[in-house]
């Protein structure tokens, strides 16, 4: 039972791990394709006109 629990708990890191990688990337890509080329800061106040 010990190790399921600790199988069980790996899991979970790796799944939220994983779900903060992606959120990062998709961030990123939002950052660079939309937020940069429509004038709008990324930092501060979001959605601040340039």
């Amino acid at each position: 039972m010990q190790e399921l629990d600790r199988l069980i708990r790996r899991h979970q890191n790796w799944s939220r791990l994983s779900a903060a990688f992606l959120y990062a990337v998709c961030v990123s890509v939002a950052l660079n394709m939309f937020w940069e080329p429509g004038g709008v800061y990324a930092s501060g106040i979001t959605g601040a006109p340039n």
